[in-house]
């Protein structure tokens, strides 16, 4: 049987099943196609833990991304997933979360 191909965009909620963490946790897109034959997809994990470094953004609108509780965007653990991990989308970061969001990926990665 062949697995339906996931189309995703930068900014998206979507729950997943993380393999690092070996639960389902909501993951913010961070690239707006699938990259390659792989199908990977980027983006970076969320948390409702406390803010670690200076690479954690609180979301402001956490409800209009679809999650329960006021969650963390951990900016500094953007990493690549298989596109059969995603399970469900939830919902869009808002303008001035997803604005906040690249900035601090941007920042990490020393891109300017």
């Amino acid at each position: 049987m062949k697995r339906k191909i996931r189309t995703v965009k930068k900014g998206e909620v979507w729950l997943i099943w993380d393999d690092r963490s070996q639960k389902e946790r909501p993951f913010v897109i961070m690239s707006g196609k699938l990259s390659g034959i792989d199908l990977d997809v980027s983006g970076a994990p969320t948390t409702t833990q406390n803010l670690r470094n200076e690479f954690d953004y609180l979301l402001k609108d956490w409800q209009e991304a679809g999650l329960d509780k006021p969650s963390i965007v951990r900016c500094s653990k953007v990493h690549v997933i298989y596109h059969g991990k995603l399970l469900m989308k939830l919902g869009d970061l808002s303008e001035q979360d997803l604005t906040a969001v690249n900035q601090l990926v941007k920042a990490y990665f020393e891109l300017d």
